[in-house]
């Protein structure tokens, strides 16, 4: 029982040594024909049946049934598996009584893909309680310690096996359902049941080669080129019984198929990117890249912008201006300088002046004068006195004789004559 926790196997234990104390006390199922009681596998045999038993009219638009009944049967059916190999002395279940008390679910499940008017309740039940089963086997082991332990729990060995034995038609109707008979809204929970039981079915037989083989090479390709088929166009399958089905189906086939590649291609990625990226890529980039910019950037540039650039911006900028500014500015600047400054400045200086003078010249002014008073005067004072000097002498020296002659002549022509 190594699908379950340590704790869980004890309780299940003690449950199977209270069933086996309790045998042949349990009371017959209202589906019985039996008035006695009967022993606990004879019992979920007629729960498995009555589960699986619908109205052969029953409406093929209903939803997908609640699958907590699928969960409880499918534990009830685990524990009566698990009740059988504890009663023998062996501890090996036959193969035929395991066969015999799941032959009903496994006669539904060859008949999936050949019988097409299985009553659509009755598929569902019957997936809904193979994804159960599979869920509580807990798929294959991943190392090699667990495969050794998982080889002593022959029910869920036994079990993996009976179920591989049908999975092809299972494939088959999903297959079918999943490439344009879903159309309907009700049919995308429906979707997302099919696809999860796909999924479980990948684990669980993930180590087998002859399922993989097959699932890539026939499965997978022939699902992903009806999904394909779909999404490029309306369905051929439409309905116009209603006023509203051409409405309704090319959503609900693109919802069914957007659900399918998300399973889908996990599954061939890995396997085909290897191998056609270096083929494909070079041919198809050149070509689909410029289409792709031009239909999505108009698209996401407005969305993705806002988001990105707040966060982008303070990382870059520091890094590619620089660069930019490097290799832009020295071809850019001389064409672009003489027509632009003779423009630009005027409105900058008009605008600017006003605002930043009276803060900066006061503080500005001092420091200016003060070096370029101590550069200059040296050099211009001498040379500006001599001009200023010269000037000087020649506007007031005529006036200063024209005052002064008059008195000093006198006394400079007597005194001169005394001394001659």
């Amino acid at each position: 029982m190594d699908r379950l926790s340590f704790s869980a196997c004890v309780v299940v234990l003690q449950v199977c040594g209270w069933l086996l104390a309790n045998e042949g006390r349990f009371r017959p199922d209202e589906a019985s024909t039996s008035p006695t009681s009967e022993r606990y596998s004879v019992h979920s045999s007629n729960r498995l049946k009555a589960f699986l038993t619908v109205p052969a009219c029953s409406d093929q638009l209903d939803s997908v049934p609640d699958p907590t009944e699928a969960e409880l049967l499918a534990r009830t059916l685990l524990l009566s598996l698990d009740l059988e190999w504890s009663r023998r002395e062996e501890h090996r279940p036959e193969d035929d009584g395991l066969e015999r008390l799941l032959c009903p679910l496994l006669d539904v499940l060859r008949r999936l893909s050949t019988s097409v008017y299985l009553p659509l309740r009755k598929t569902d039940k019957s997936l809904q309680l193979t994804l159960r089963l599979l869920q509580q086997l807990g798929g294959c082991s991943e190392t090699e310690a667990e495969k050794e332990k998982e080889k002593e729990d022959k029910v869920a060995v036994t079990l993996t096996r009976l179920l591989l034995g049908v999975v092809e038609p299972v494939h088959e109707f999903l297959l079918r359902r999943l490439s344009g008979e879903l159309q309907e809204l009700c049919d995308v929970d429906r979707a997302v049941l099919y696809l999860s039981l796909l999924r479980e079915l990948v684990r669980t037989y993930s180590g087998v080669p002859s399922y993989l083989s097959n699932l890539q090479n026939n499965y997978v390709a022939r699902l992903a080129g009806n999904c394909i088929r779909t999404l490029r166009g309306p369905s051929e399958q439409h309905s116009m019984d209603t006023i509203m089905d051409p409405i309704m189906d090319p959503i609900v086939d693109s919802i069914v198929d957007s659900i399918v590649d998300s399973i889908v291609d996990p599954i061939m990625d890995p396997i085909m990117d290897p191998i056609m990226d270096p083929i494909v890529d070079p041919i198809v980039d050149p070509i689909m890249d410029p289409i792709m910019d031009s239909i999505m950037d108009p698209i996401m540039d407005p969305i993705m912008d806002p988001i990105m650039d707040p966060i982008m911006d303070p990382i870059m900028d520091p890094i590619v201006d620089p660069i930019v500014d490097s290799i832009v500015d020295p071809i850019v600047d001389p064409i672009v300088d003489p027509i632009v400054d003779p423009i630009v400045d005027p409105i900058v200086d008009s605008i600017v002046d006003p605002i930043v003078d009276p803060i900066v010249d006061p503080i500005v002014d001092p420091i200016v004068d003060s070096i370029v008073d101590s550069i200059v005067d040296p050099i211009v004072d001498p040379i500006v006195d001599s001009i200023v000097d010269s000037i000087v002498d020649s506007i007031m020296d005529p006036i200063m004789d024209s005052i002064m002659d008059p008195i000093t002549d006198p006394i400079t022509f007597a005194y001169t004559e005394s001394i001659v």
